[in-house]
């Protein structure tokens, strides 16, 4: 279905070598609405972050400069989360596993059907557009996380999960008071206000996770 009008503009970057491929790739596309850029080497995607969003990537698996996997770890390096969508003529199982292993959002096979290519990609934007916003909270929450003490870090999950202060002083055989000078500490560290924020900045995480995004490329971003 192509981008209807008075939506986010969608983006689409194909990064492949080969110019015939592309060419076919963006005829194909082109019926999405979406703005569609093209690199012919991962070093000019590189240079161009941060992508505008939302948006996704079509990345050829075997390219000259580095492989297809190596430009997946440095783009999330870099602070791109985008859905990546991996493409190539062939792929042995092994391959295969690793992608998802690290996050790719699908692998599409060469010649394409069309069908089956636009289906994909617009998932792949719909997934950019309902995520891309969660993306710096989510990093924030992460790098708090990763500074507090283990104490800290099992009263912010359980205040994340919705726990009252007295339910947590009861699990924890701690006092509620102790709790609630925990939790103030807490908020304050994160940088929020309630702990509504808070339960938001986790999601925000826990979304970015299931995306396929590492503990590793959020330390790095």
């Amino acid at each position: 279905m192509p981008v209807s009008a008075g939506s986010l503009l969608h983006n689409i970057s194909i990064v492949s070598a080969d110019v015939i491929a592309t060419t076919i790739t963006r005829r194909t596309l082109a019926l999405t609405g979406a703005r569609i850029v093209e690199f012919q080497s991962p070093q000019l995607l590189l240079h161009a972050l941060p992508l505008p969003s939302p948006g996704a990537l079509l990345v050829d698996l075997f390219l000259p400069e580095m492989s297809g996997l190596e430009l997946l770890k440095r783009v999330r390096i870099e602070g791109c989360y985008q859905p990546v969508i991996f493409n190539a003529t062939h792929i042995d199982l092994e391959t295969l596993s690793k992608l998802f292993n690290r996050g790719a959002f699908a692998f599409i096979k060469r010649p394409y059907q069309p069908l089956e290519l636009t289906e994909v990609v617009q998932r792949a934007l719909a997934l950019d557009q309902a995520t891309a916003p969660y993306h710096r909270r989510a990093r924030h929450y992460y790098h708090c996380f990763s500074r507090l003490s283990p104490q800290e870090r099992k009263i912010t999950s359980l205040l994340g999960e919705g726990q009252s202060a007295r339910a947590i002083a009861e699990e924890l055989a701690m006092s509620p008071r102790t709790i609630e000078n925990h939790r103030v500490r807490i908020l304050r560290k994160f940088e929020v206000k309630s702990v509504i924020e808070l339960v938001e900045a986790r999601t925000a995480y826990r979304l970015l996770r299931a995306q396929g995004i590492t503990q590793g490329e959020l330390e790095a971003a």
